[in-house]
């Protein structure tokens, strides 16, 4: 393995390079999207029909996804300076991958049940449009379930690979 980093350092820096700058400009623009939506809710307060319309139809919650994406990069670029520098203390965001996977889990969900809520039109008539119903609510439950599985054995693993990377540097 130590002959694979050495071999291989100057792409991983390169590699740690650009997770910083895509996962800062992700985190970035996530933020900014996220102020303009609340800002956009703001302004609507006053009448609640434009409001629930506004919340419930026209939002972008897909833009939501911008700041966690932007500190999965930014935890993936201190990762990867973590095993080519030996000197290298690991930042906040990989420190507690962990705890920001799962935050990132319970808002996935959220902004799940949000859009499924939104994005099914025939709420009125749900009888009638029930094998419609009943397929976009698996969809969105195997995609959902998918997901989160996903994300939490990612969790786990790095909750369990950060101390053994730590203690094998101390053995060498």
């Amino acid at each position: 393995m130590n002959t694979f980093i050495e071999e291989n350092k100057k792409l991983l820096r390169n590699c740690y390079v650009w997770a910083n700058v895509v996962g800062w400009f992700l985190l970035v623009l996530g933020c900014w999207s996220i102020v303009g939506v609340f800002i956009e809710l703001w302004t609507r307060l006053g009448d609640w029909g434009v409001f629930k319309e506004y919340w419930l139809a026209s939002a972008p919650w897909g833009n939501f996804n911008g700041a966690p994406l932007g500190l999965l990069a930014l935890g993936i670029g201190q990762f990867t300076k973590f095993i080519y520098d030996e000197d290298y203390k690991p930042g906040m965001v990989l420190r507690n991958a962990d705890k920001l996977i799962y935050i990132y889990i319970v808002l996935f969900v959220l902004s799940l049940i949000i859009r499924f809520i939104t994005g099914f039109p025939h709420w009125e008539y749900w009888w009638v449009h029930r094998v419609e119903l009943i397929i976009s609510v698996l969809s969105h439950i195997f995609t959902g379930v998918g997901i989160t599985m996903l994300l939490i054995a990612v969790a786990l693993i790095l909750k369990r690979v950060m101390p053994v990377i730590e203690e094998s540097r101390t053995l060498v």
